[in-house]
């Protein structure tokens, strides 16, 4: 009898006959006697070799000519012919195969470094004054442009509002000094019309002239301390747009500084933010795993994880 492959010799758990039973058939248990050539009721290493190859079942071992007995007629029914290839032979049996899948894999390895934000530092204030509200606390995490925490402003807000004033009133003196400016203008025209006639006087006519640069130069002055009123209010404007402290760029905050009812002065540090984290590990040769700069899920403790960039570094 053929001997099984190793293959087939891992089903063999029982019997110890070199075949396979039907209580040993396992995964073949569904196709048992389609393999079962022979219908012995096991199957041998020929008989499974055939099935899985598609060459049928195996043929029977040649017997000498004068050795040989009559056969005895076949009760066996004939096969039938859709089970027969186009030569008369076996047809090709089908072979199950499974679908191949292409899915993520993960790695978990031991690793001793560090843990380094990828951009952080202190956001400070801008300007000096009292902390009058902290909208945030460790660990929060914030987006550019949300408020961290906010200054007392009534006083920034008075200054504004003096400001505005001084500005208003300067642009109301500018008014006044071109009104002023059009109607000695007027005159001079006024005056320069009647040069051929007996009215004109040539004094009048100078004296007005030097009177229209005079207010030229008067508008002109005026102008300038409206500029300066309209700077003068742009920076109170900017002081109070300034007590309102807000994140610089996506982060967590990992450390406050101050408190409410503190009083910080400019660049005194507030809070400190803190952008996503990377991995610097201090391994060498073998002990690194090659996952270059992938993303990568740390376990810091065992309630604690932390999803950074992994990020190599020379010992």
């Amino acid at each position: 009898m053929p001997p099984l492959s190793d293959r087939a010799k891992e089903l063999k758990t029982k019997n110890k006959n070199g075949v396979i039973d039907r209580d040993e058939a396992g995964a073949l248990a569904a196709s048992f006697d389609e393999i079962d050539c022979d219908k012995s009721g096991a199957l041998d290493g020929n008989e499974i070799r055939g099935f899985f190859s598609g060459e049928g079942c195996p043929k029977a071992a040649a017997v000498p000519a004068q050795a040989a007995q009559p056969a005895a007629p076949s009760t066996a029914p004939a096969k039938p012919a859709a089970q027969r290839g186009p030569g008369g032979g076996e047809r090709s049996r089908a072979v199950r195969v499974d679908k191949i899948v292409i899915e993520p894999m993960s790695q978990t390895y031991p690793v001793i470094g560090r843990l380094a934000a990828r951009r952080g530092g202190q956001v400070a204030a801008r300007i000096n004054g009292a902390i009058s509200d902290m909208r945030v606390s460790e660990g929060d995490r914030v987006k550019k442009g949300d408020v961290i925490a906010m200054l007392a402003k009534e006083r920034l807000a008075a200054e504004r509002d003096k400001y505005q004033a001084a500005y208003r009133s300067r642009m109301a003196t500018i008014a006044t000094a071109e009104a002023e400016l059009a109607k000695v203008q007027q005159e001079l025209r006024r005056i320069e019309g009647l040069k051929k006639s007996a009215a004109f006087s040539r004094a009048k006519f100078e004296n007005l002239q030097r009177d229209v640069e005079t207010r030229k130069a008067a508008l002109m002055e005026r102008r300038t301390q409206a500029g300066e009123a309209e700077a003068e209010l742009k920076r109170a404007e900017i002081d109070l747009y300034n007590t309102t402290i807000r994140a610089p760029y996506n982060g967590i905050i990992s450390e406050k500084h101050s408190e409410v009812g503190a009083y910080v002065s400019v660049s005194a540090p507030v809070v400190s933010d803190d952008q996503r984290h990377e991995y610097r590990d201090r391994g060498r040769g073998a002990d690194r795993p090659d996952i270059g700069s992938e993303s990568a899920r740390l376990s810091v403790s065992s309630s604690t994880t932390a999803l950074g960039t992994w990020q190599r570094s020379a010992p």
